[in-house]
This record gives structure tokens, C-alpha cells and sequence, in this order.
């Protein structure tokens, strides 16, 4: 860890608090998880990994169309599947870069302890 930020009630989660470079992985839990923060990274030449609300990071198709990834979710589960990935591009204010998604199915007791500490969390995306 090379940057620490320490701040309040009034300052909001957000990647631009730091600086990163090409080659620098940012990791961030799922209050960073939206679009504006993974593009900023992504501007920055990192590589991002972070914690993601399907609710909170919009996936679209190439052609523009949005990719539910509740959906892709529910669908995983009721074929018992472990993980899915899937690709595509999430966009800010213009902006547009492409991202993978991945989401894997917790454990159930590690599922049920995330539930009581805050809303559920459904994977991970990278980009490069």
C-alpha cells in the first residue's frame, strides 16, 4: 500500500483522492465500485480490480444495449453454476472504456455474514 487517505462524513469514496500510474493495480472494495472510478483508473494507466453492486456498475453490449448482470446472475444460479464472465463496456460522462466482469458465488455462511454487514456484493471487475 503506498497512499492512505484519511477522511469524513463529507468526503466522498473516490479513486481521485489518488494518484496511480501505468503499471500501478488499484484494488478497491465494493463503496469504489462504480463506472466514474474505474475509468478514472483506467485513465491513469492502472489496472483496476474492484468490488462491484450489480445495482451500481451499468454493463452495456457493444451496440449500446445495458447487460443485466442480475439477470446473468440468476440465471447462473439456477443452472449451479460457480462463476460467470462476461465482457463489456461501461461508460461516464462520456466516456467509454471496455471491462470484465467476474462473479463468483460465495460460500453460503461467507454469503449470509456479507448480508447482515451490508447489501450484497456480486463480483469483481478488471480492466485493462
Amino acid at each position: 500500500m503506498k497512499q492512505v487517505k484519511v477522511t469524513d462524513q463529507h468526503t466522498a469514496e473516490s479513486l481521485k483522492h489518488f494518484s496511480m500510474k501505468k503499471g500501478d493495480l488499484v484494488m478497491a472494495d465494493t463503496r469504489y465500485g462504480t463506472a466514474q472510478n474505474f475509468i478514472y483508473a483506467q485513465e491513469q494507466g492502472a489496472d483496476v480490480i474492484q468490488r462491484i453492486m450489480s445495482k451500481n456498475f451499468c454493463l452495456y453490449h457493444t451496440q449500446g444495449e445495458k447487460i443485466s448482470l442480475t439477470a446473468l446472475l440468476k440465471e447462473a444460479e439456477e443452472k449451479h453454476m460457480e462463476w460467470i464472465d462476461v465482457f463489456g463496456f461501461c461508460r461516464y460522462k462520456g466516456k467509454t472504456v471496455s471491462v470484465q466482469v467476474i462473479a463468483h458465488r460465495l460460500p453460503d455462511g461467507q454469503a449470509a455474514a456479507l448480508m447482515l454487514k451490508q447489501k450484497p456484493c456480486y463480483g469483481l471487475s478488471y480492466g485493462r
